[in-house]
């Protein structure tokens, strides 16, 4: 029951951990790191398809990347903006583009199902659609198999009345299908929609805009988006077209006539090139092109940070280390169990045995057995304790005082708004415990760090405890006097 019991303890410390994460690192990179530490792409690698899944669960973090980079955080609204593409039938990949202004971009058709933009240009219009089967075998799910018929003796191949029934079939339904296609292009746009298509002869444009009946047979007759979008502004005319430019309504069309240039008349001597002059650029385009963010650092800098993170970045100095650093929390082999705690976990034992120690006279054994009944520690652990640690705090005028505070707080946590040496931002952290004495707050920190002198644990967590101590003013609005360090390793009180 026992080892059950720290089973599901190291899981729920692992979702702890990938929670507190989530809401720290950037969403890309935590689900990068959340594939390697559970091994997701190797359970998936060897299943039927491996490949294939492997590249799915790398997509889905390259749409994690595309989503933040809009005005979008959080693995929350990421899962609820992929559920509610996934109802609506529209593609991932477009709803996560960002919504950045002054921005262009670049899209299909269906990947721009959904979304809208106040300036749509549509290019290409003049690119054919391909409606022909040329195939031997066709198929249709209402009219079943067709196959053409074969002359052996002309050696000659034809289509059949079924085979034609079902291509004119499939024919119609491909051309409904770029109808809506072409009705979602058109459809994008909030103020203006620019339609862009190209023809090798203008002349025949005047053509290409006189009223005509807009039949099936048309549509395929003419299979590019260009002409049928032409042939419908015909009856829309407020201006006949001129050969240059004509109104319709709304819809204005124009020509721009190019000179396409020959092998012959492309080509430029060196002489020309040497003579080929540029403007010089305006005042205004050089500020423009050289313009830089004035707050580009803040941009790097995340809007929330935990206490940890605040101390390793002023002990490093040399920047802001956005994310914590990786801890691999594996299970110690089997062999190694039953011997010495590690440095961190005796560190650990030690702490939970200070946060539930009772404020009252009783020896270090007695403690430690209301610890095991209480399952604050487990029976393997017991005996790891180290009760001379214990009794030194008990001991201590720091314990004293706990006994007499009648308002004492133990691992309380908090999230709020603090000033940093890296700017003003959201700070997340984990008070050991604080009390009050008169009007005013005593904050305590436990330390199991190995030093050699007090000074050592001062200078190491004095961010830290100027952090617990700012943020406990503000929620509480009362005056922290003190900010204390019990260093068990030490047994001693350490100011900071």
């Amino acid at each position: 029951a026992k080892a059950g019991d720290r089973a599901v303890y190291a899981v729920l410390k692992r979702l702890s951990d990938w929670r507190d994460r989530a809401a720290q690192e950037p969403l890309h990179k935590f689900l990068q790191e959340l594939l390697y530490e559970t091994d997701l792409d190797l359970f998936y690698g060897v299943q039927p398809g491996g490949s294939a899944r492997i590249h799915r669960l790398q997509h889905l973090v390259d749409l994690a990347a595309t989503f933040e980079e809009g005005n979008y955080r959080g693995l929350s609204a990421f899962v609820r903006r992929l559920n509610t593409m996934a109802q609506k039938g529209q593609s991932p990949e477009a709803s996560m583009l960002p919504e950045t202004d002054n921005a262009v971009k670049l899209l299909s058709i269906h990947k721009s199902k959904g979304l809208e933009f106040p300036v749509v240009f549509v290019c290409g219009l003049q690119k054919r659609l391909s409606h022909v089967e040329r195939s031997a075998c066709t198929y249709h799910k209402q009219y079943g198999i067709a196959i053409d018929a074969l002359d052996t003796r002309l050696q000659i191949r034809y289509p059949t009345a079924v085979t034609e029934v079902i291509r004119r079939a499939k024919t119609t339904e491909e051309i409904n299908e770029e109808l809506r296609i072409l009705y979602v292009a058109l459809t994008r746009a909030k103020e203006h929609l620019i339609l862009t298509g190209t023809m090798a002869d203008s002349s025949k444009l005047e053509e290409k805009v006189k009223p005509t009946l807009i039949t099936r047979h048309f549509l395929q007759e003419k299979p590019n988006y260009l002409d049928w979008v032409l042939a419908a502004l015909a009856y829309a005319t407020t201006k006949p077209y001129d050969g240059v430019t004509g109104n319709f309504n709304f819809w204005k069309l124009s020509v721009v006539k190019e000179e396409i240039k020959t092998a012959e008349t492309a080509e430029e001597t060196t002489e020309e090139k040497q003579e080929r002059t540029f403007p010089t650029p305006s005042d205004k385009t050089v500020a423009t092109l050289s313009y830089a963010y004035a707050y580009e650092a803040d941009v790097a800098r995340p809007v929330k940070m935990t206490v940890t993170q605040l101390k390793r970045a002023a002990e490093e100095n040399d920047g802001v280390q956005l994310h914590p650093k990786k801890v691999y929390d594996l299970e110690r082999p089997k062999f190694l169990q039953e011997t010495k705690l590690s440095g961190a976990e005796e560190g650990d034992l030690i702490h939970r045995c200070f946060e539930h120690l009772v404020l009252q006279p009783l020896s270090a054994e007695e403690q430690v057995r209301r610890l095991v009944a209480g399952g604050w520690i487990s029976k393997e652990e017991e005996v790891q304790v180290d009760q001379t640690m214990l009794t030194a705090f008990m001991n201590s005028p720091l314990f004293g005082r706990l006994q007499k505070s009648t308002v004492l707080h133990r691992e309380q946590s908090f999230e709020t708004e603090l000033d940093t040496a890296l700017g003003r931002m959201l700070v997340q952290g984990i008070v050991d415990c604080y009390f009050e004495e008169g009007d005013e707050l005593v904050v305590v920190d436990y330390k199991t760090d190995r030093v050699k002198t007090a000074s050592e644990l001062k200078e190491r967590y004095q961010v830290q405890l100027d952090s617990y101590a700012q943020a406990l003013e503000k929620l509480t609005g009362k005056q922290v006097k003190e900010k204390l360090i019990w260093a068990a390793r030490l047994a001693e009180i350490v100011e900071v």
